[in-house]
């Protein structure tokens, strides 16, 4: 798993909103909600999680490994709002963004935590000032919310309430979660009740309370990003379709012309400041009324497509690029296999030493061929034609800045760390049209054909057949 900066996350997860706007635009009202609310979960979770799994699948790779695609997208790239190839690359690779070093970094730490203290001021002096509201309501008993605890059960205990500070109802809690329904409900009017009510029991069955704390905490994080601000408000109105869809699947198309004017009288009256909580009635209310009317019977078809949309964002936006470039060079596949053969085997051993030798570094999170070519050709040593490939491989520090540079080792400014340039040797025995591997040679100030590294490969050559033999 590759270690993501608080940069490369927001990056991601910008990329990731635009592709689920994309999709969203295109069949919100097509497809069953339960894919965008999904989709916009994926989403949070790159949001959050400073980790990426790397994949040769992910979107970001499939940039890097085809240098036409690249260009046209570089080229095509829509200036303040789709960031360019370099850019992408630059931020699933890795790279340490110019305003994050030295004094820089002070000033932007500061400013992005001025903005979250700003943002986090603000929903928590919400959340306070309607928990205060909240708790002057009083318990509901009467026969109807009798009945309907007894056909609602839940392994929490469900509470309805009346406030005279709300015009619509709301759910709040999340261990004991609460209804809170308005002092005017008329109680009387069991049809609408039963609507009311089980929309919201489908929010708490759903743990919408948490999810939208999770959003909020999100946006506080990530408030610099404007692609972060819209998928707040989208993932807040596919809640709520989310919710009518799965009422009116449980209840029957039968009742869709109710629930619809149930949803336009519920307009007259809303809750604007309830941002933390589950509100029944929503500004886009026009959205949700052609969605109510809209909602259909899920078909093998639909199912299937929601199943491939869904696993193909995850597989490719939600991954990383691997740092493996090796199908890049032009060398026989042969030497490709052993070259990664041998630098995973290296990145094994330096991951398993790391808190055995001092001069091994503490975390690695990947590695790559940085480069591999051809050489240099022994027509006889040893009695065999030997063609020896110069490979150089990178392991991708989490932490670059807590690397230790000495002897020839490198670093770049995407965190890339080669330990020795140049010194690495593959050696193939020619045999007609084939390679066949012999061993690997390290040496670092002499090169293939001159007197020295010549003894050195004769030596290990002899050696290696003693051993055998």
């Amino acid at each position: 798993m590759n270690k993501m900066t608080l940069v490369q996350m927001s990056f991601a997860g910008g990329i990731m909103i635009l592709v689920i706007i994309l999709v969203r635009l295109a069949a919100v009202n097509r497809l069953p909600k339960k894919l965008f609310n999904g989709l916009w979960k994926i989403a949070l979770l790159r949001l959050l999680v400073p980790f990426s799994i790397p994949s040769v699948f992910s979107v970001y790779s499939l940039i890097a490994q085809n240098r036409e695609v690249y260009n046209v997208i570089m080229d095509n790239s829509a200036t303040g709002l789709i960031p360019s190839a370099d850019e992408a690359l630059a931020a699933q690779g890795g790279m340490a963004d110019a305003a994050q070093k030295g004094g820089e970094l002070s000033a932007w730490l500061i400013i992005w935590c001025i903005g979250f203290i700003i943002c986090g001021s603000f929903f928590v002096i919400t959340y306070l000032r309607c928990q205060t509201e909240f708790k002057m309501s009083f318990p509901v008993k009467n026969e109807f919310v009798t009945e309907w605890h007894g056909k609602y059960c839940s392994k929490r205990n469900i509470e309805i309430r009346q406030s005279g500070r709300i015009v619509s109802p709301i759910t709040y809690g999340i261990l004991h979660p609460v209804i809170l329904m308005p002092k005017n409900t008329d109680w009387t009017d069991e049809r609408r009740l039963r609507l009311v009510l089980m929309h919201e029991y489908v929010h708490i069955c759903n743990y919408d309370a948490v999810y939208k704390i999770l959003l909020t905490l999100a946006l506080c994080v990530h408030w610099f990003n404007p692609a972060v601000w819209v998928m707040y408000i989208l993932s807040n109105k596919d809640i709520e379709l989310g919710c009518d869809e799965s009422v009116l699947r449980s209840l029957g198309e039968g009742y869709k012309a109710v629930y619809a004017k149930m949803l336009v009288s519920m307009e007259e009256n809303k809750n604007c400041s309830m941002l933390l909580y589950n509100n029944f009635s929503k500004n886009a209310i026009e959205e949700r009324v052609k969605a109510v009317m809209g909602i259909k019977k899920v078909t093998a078809f639909a199912t299937a497509l929601c199943v491939v949309i869904f696993a193909g964002v995850i597989v490719l936006f939600a991954t990383s690029m691997k740092g493996q470039r090796s199908e890049t060079f032009d060398v026989p596949e042969i030497v490709l296999d052993y070259a990664k053969e041998y630098a995973s085997e290296q990145y094994d051993y330096i991951i398993s030493h790391t808190y055995e030798d001092e001069w091994v570094y503490t975390d690695y999170t990947d590695w790559r061929i940085e480069n591999i070519e051809y050489s240099y050709t022994y027509d006889n040593l040893c009695g065999m034609q030997l063609e020896v490939y110069n490979m150089n491989y990178e392991f991708l520090a989490a932490s670059p800045d807590e690397v230790t540079i000495s002897g020839g080792m490198y670093i770049s400014e995407e965190g890339w760390v080669m330990q020795a340039p140049n010194t690495c040797y593959l050696i193939f025995e020619r045999e007609g049209d084939s390679l066949k591997y012999i061993t690997v040679l390290c040496e670092n100030d002499c090169f293939p054909g001159d007197a020295v590294f010549t003894e050195d490969l004769e030596n290990k050559l002899k050696n290696s057949d003693m051993d055998k033999t």
